[in-house]
């Protein structure tokens, strides 16, 4: 009696359920496709220690399980009145069903998120967020397919409230159900809790056409026997527990439908969730290509400049300049008024000449430091000596210091010391940041020997919980990389022009299940993303646990931005971390670092032709590339590397 059994289960239905929502249709889907499966009835599928006089048989679902399951679930197409009738006769001896009718608004939250899963519209005039999707793309804060990714994204994981549900006249109407639940005690201490209960009630609401759901399960309690009191305070739990589905009481129920109504469609699952709808009207997005370092043809060693001086020094910022010298912002420790300060310094290196000279001395800023196109012009922000407002520098290669350049922001702010970033525009001038990108600031006029910018508000910055962050390129259109990915934005009036959907970039990867964060809680990495405008490329960071080595995996998703698409993920071996990258001005080479090591990539092909040996013990801080990017430079704390590169 107790062998294998085959029966009709649900618990991989969800491939089946591949119905589309289409807004404005109020169908409700159809009863769930058929898939066949295994369950057995075990004479010991209980936990361990579990008292002799609590074993018992119970149902174990699926091929590779050996406890028996928590629940099973019979649905069964068939009116609840026959059904009642049927399970009524089949346990008249062990139980008596009492019947209640319940408004629907009220099912238990498993059945309620299937009954919504199969409800397209209903679902949807929950959510109740179309309007406002509807109004941020006429904004210019989302793209059509962002307002369609989101609201899919609302619908499939809706879960609502009793009184929500209650607002749909259909949810108002009740439903038929019937229960049976005993508690008691054995043992000869009454030490073992038990508590049976079976359930029958209507579904024909839930799947659209009649059909029944039968829930038999039994939950036991007893004392821990492998607790001892000198492991009281050590959290060994009192008593054990497990909810099991009771074999006879269940094969009861099975028998006496197979002999009352003989064909009739049934499923079995563990979980009511494997009756959800909604499951397969989850988004997609690309899934990661994940390059590895592996095509190598050539190594070439640096030649190396040391850094030297008597006081400690923290590197930050790299620049190459047009004449061969290196723009390098650190900052040193230093005697100021007699007082021990750390202060900011912009240095010009000439590296074949062993000449360094300072181009700028302050309290703090330079990191950022910004080329132009010929790289005859340096920015960067600092807040100088004997000033608490932050000012705008430029350093041109004939100079022999960096010189301050006026700007009026024409709103109110705290100045550039509140500005986060900034990259140059189309014309070679510095364009400003908000922490968030919620409001950029571009150049507009030059009067009086001063720079008047505009503020432009970004609409999209509203619509993400994590700050949009520009990608450091240098050109006319502005690119932030946010939850979804990256997104054009029109420099002019702050309205997005096109996204590109991003791969998983966070967590287990391959994920198993449901897709990673299907609630807009993906993020990316930390680290800064980078692009080319005339390569034609930006990244997005990623940090993944790949689930089959046990490793973590840190790199950067490379996009086409001409074409709107996912070109591959480019993986730093065997770091958990990129800590400075760069794009070569002729959009060739993506060079990503992460302490000892250095990656040197065509940037759109993937290829790592090129190994670039960084010597022992030395950390890369920062990375520039010379305006014929033909030379790549590094920044450690006591050094600079130099790599001639190959010509294409």
């Amino acid at each position: 009696m107790f062998g294998w059994i085959t029966a009709k289960r649900a618990g991989a239905l969800i491939g089946l359920l591949m119905t589309p929502m289409v807004h404005g249709d109020s169908s409700v889907l159809s009863f769930p496709g058929d898939l066949e499966a295994s369950w057995r009835i075990s004479e010991n599928g209980v936990i361990h220690h579990t008292p002799e006089a609590m074993e018992m048989p119970v149902v174990v679902v699926g091929e590779q399980q050996t406890i028996g399951s928590e629940r099973a679930y019979i649905l069964i197409q068939e009116p609840y009145h026959q059904v009642k009738a049927v399970v009524s006769e089949a346990l008249k001896d062990r139980v008596t069903l009492v019947e209640k009718q319940l408004l629907l608004s009220t099912i238990e939250v498993p059945w309620r998120q299937v009954m919504l899963s199969r409800r397209p519209q209903q679902m949807t005039e929950l959510a109740g967020n179309e309007p406002t999707l509807a109004q941020a793309v006429r904004n210019g804060a989302l793209m059509p397919e962002e307002s369609d990714w989101r609201q899919r994204h609302a619908v499939a994981n809706l879960q609502v409230s009793s009184e929500a549900l209650a607002t749909l006249p259909e949810l108002r109407n009740l439903y038929t159900r019937a229960e049976s639940s005993r508690q008691w005690q054995e043992g000869w201490r009454n030490q073992y809790d038990i508590e049976q209960t079976v359930v029958v009630f209507d579904a024909t609401s839930l799947f659209g056409t009649e059909s029944t759901i039968i829930d038999i399960h039994r939950r036991h309690s007893f004392p821990n026997p492998a607790r001892k009191v000198i492991l009281a305070a050590d959290g060994v739990p009192t008593h054990l527990s497990q909810s099991l589905v009771p074999g006879e009481m269940f094969m009861a129920v099975v028998s006496a439908l197979d002999q009352a109504l003989p064909g009739v469609e049934r499923r079995i699952s563990t979980d009511p969730s494997a009756w959800e709808a909604g499951r397969h009207l989850l988004p997609s997005r690309p899934q990661p290509d994940l390059r590895f370092g592996d095509d190598t043809q050539s190594e070439l060693t640096p030649d190396i400049f040391t850094l030297t001086s008597d006081d400690a020094l923290d590197p930050q910022a790299l620049q190459v300049m047009a004449d061969g010298s290196l723009a390098i912002g650190v900052q040193r420790s230093a005697h100021v008024n007699g007082t021990h300060e750390w202060i900011t310094e912009v240095w010009r290196l000439l590296p074949e000449q062993s000449s360094l000279s300072v181009l700028w001395q302050g309290w703090e800023g330079a990191d950022p430091m910004l080329v132009n196109e010929e790289a005859n012009t340096l920015w960067f922000r600092g807040r100088p000596f004997g000033e608490s407002d932050w000012q705008l520098y430029r350093y041109q290669t004939s100079q022999t210091v960096a010189e301050p350049q006026p700007v009026s922001l024409t709103v109110d702010t705290s100045g550039l010391g509140g500005i986060l970033r900034g990259q140059l525009d189309g014309q070679g001038h510095p364009r400003f940041y908000s922490y968030n990108v919620g409001r950029l600031y571009r150049y507009r006029h030059e009067e009086h020997g001063q720079w008047h910018y505009r503020a432009v508000e970004v609409p999209r910055a509203a619509l993400f919980s994590q700050p949009l962050r520009p990608v450091r390129w240098m050109g006319e259109p502005l690119w932030v990389e946010d939850l979804y990915g990256l997104a054009e934005l029109d420099a002019e009036s702050g309205r997005v022009v096109r996204v590109i959907q991003a791969p998983q970039r966070y967590g287990d990867f391959p994920h198993q299940g449901q897709p990673a964060t299907p609630d807009l809680r993906d993020h990316p990495a930390s680290w800064e993303p980078i692009g080319s405008a005339r390569g034609q490329w930006a990244t997005s960071g990623f940090l993944l646990h790949l689930e089959s080595g046990g490793k973590r995996v840190a790199g950067m998703h490379v996009f086409d931005t001409d074409k709107g698409s996912y070109l591959y993920s480019a993986v730093l071996d065997g770091q958990d971390h990129v800590y400075a990258a760069a794009a070569s001005p002729d959009g060739r080479w993506l060079v990503m670092a992460a302490a000892d090591q250095l990656q040197l990539r065509e940037a759109r092909t993937g290829r790592t032709p090129i190994a670039l040996q960084v010597p022992a013990q030395e950390k890369v801080r920062a990375l520039a590339f010379s305006a014929d990017s033909h030379d790549l430079y590094a920044l450690t704390f006591s050094t600079v590397l130099h790599w001639r590169l190959p010509s294409p």
